[in-house]
């Protein structure tokens, strides 16, 4: 197995395993130790993996805008100049040569950056679209998802647009959009209601299907939507997360396999503003999630109270986590395991993320700490079983 690891830091480095990461060479010379962009400056290509780019900073002795590329897992990188700053790059999940990649007029992408596409695998670029919100690859070879920002209106308002021939031609398929995103085989787009400015409607469409034929989201008790969230979308199936007031709390729904209807599985689901959530894909047990949820009126030391659930059937039911053979007294909530993630940075405390892998069926360890009293001391559980029971 081929591997590659760079630090992400001026001045960077890279290094390279060809025997699965159990011995490393440093390669740094390769790319003239140029600091890496972060985050994502390193990107392997889902096609073709011994295909990678590095999005280096300019520094002084290249002040213009470069890439490094390399077709041969690593083991040499060239060197190529841009005509824009780089902001993140999307592969095609079809065909490994063609790239997207944004720019932004002031430093941030917002609904005013430009788009550029490469036909051969990032040596020269094409300007194809200006004032972009975001962009996805459709589920074709040739199709793009692109929101623009309409002439006279503000940049909370978007059109959609969609190319089905490499920005040749393309048509709106959605106007007074405020944000999308591909998953899967879905395509989802919040939508303002022309009658209330400030409240928004979650449309969806079947990426299977040759025309957008977009219907609404049928999301009980969802009367307002600010934001929505795809945590996960597969055979059938979406879990959404739909905040009503920003508040970086919500509602967890999940999706018949059309994607139109949904049923409530979780209140209190907890989602930041800074789009990072403890929602977690166990991939060592099939259908196995992780989240957490904020308890009403609880407080602790650290803040609000924040529990784990877990979930053994795709997200349909969720339970708390027992610890075996724990004889807690007093609450319920003795003998609970609380898994530290990506929320848990807020409240001071620095967890190792779970971690858990198909090869290891089973097997997932966690940072986390028993019972409903967070510290910022954590310990480490584990599991044999996909989640069913922990010990410390």
């Amino acid at each position: 197995a081929i591997s590659l690891f760079g630090r992400l830091y001026s001045p960077s480095a890279l290094w390279r395993s060809v025997d699965g990461g159990r011995h490393y060479s440093n390669i740094t010379s390769q790319i003239n130790a140029d600091p890496v962009s972060t985050p994502n400056g390193l990107l392997k290509n889902p096609v073709d993996p011994t295909m990678a780019i590095l999005v280096a900073v300019s520094v002084l002795q290249r002040p213009r805008n470069h890439i490094y590329i390399t077709r041969d897992a690593g083991a040499t990188w060239a060197l190529i100049y841009v005509p824009f700053k780089v902001i993140s790059v999307r592969f095609n999940s079809h065909r490994a040569n063609l790239v997207l990649a944004d720019s932004a007029v002031d430093g941030s992408m917002g609904n005013n950056g430009t788009l550029y596409l490469s036909k051969d695998y990032g040596h020269t670029w094409s300007l194809v679209m200006a004032n972009v919100g975001s962009y996805e690859w459709g589920v074709s070879p040739e199709t793009v998802f692109i929101s623009v920002k309409e002439p006279g209106q503000t940049n909370e308002k978007l059109k959609l647009l969609r190319t089905d021939n490499l920005f040749k031609t393309y048509r709106v398929i959605a106007s007074d959009i405020h944000r999308f995103v591909v998953v899967s085989s879905y395509l989802f787009a919040s939508v303002y209601k022309p009658t209330e400015e400030d409240t928004r409607s979650l449309f969806v469409s079947s990426m299977k299907k040759e025309t957008v034929d977009w219907q609404v989201a049928r999301l009980p008790d969802a009367t307002k939507i600010g934001l929505f969230y795809i945590l996960h979308a597969v055979d059938g199936l979406a879990l959404v997360h739909v905040d009503s007031g920003g508040r970086g709390h919500g509602s967890l729904y999940i999706s018949d396999s059309s994607g139109t209807y949904y049923s409530k599985v979780l209140d209190n689901h907890l989602y930041s503003s800074q789009q990072s959530s403890d929602f977690y894909e166990v991939k060592s047990m099939r259908g196995t999630f992780i989240t957490s949820v904020s308890v009403p009126d609880a407080e602790t030391v650290l803040g609000s109270l924040v529990v784990t659930r877990i979930s053994f059937d795709r997200g349909a039911r969720w339970q708390k986590i027992h610890i075996d053979g724990c004889k807690g007294v007093g609450s319920q909530d003795d003998c609970a395991l609380h898994i530290h993630g990506t929320l848990s940075v807020g409240a001071g405390i620095i967890p190792q993320l779970p971690a858990s892998d198909a090869g290891a069926p089973g097997l997932i360890l966690a940072h986390g700490n028993q019972g409903s009293v967070h510290t910022r001391l954590v310990d480490v559980y584990i599991s044999r079983d996909g989640g069913y029971n922990w010990k410390k």
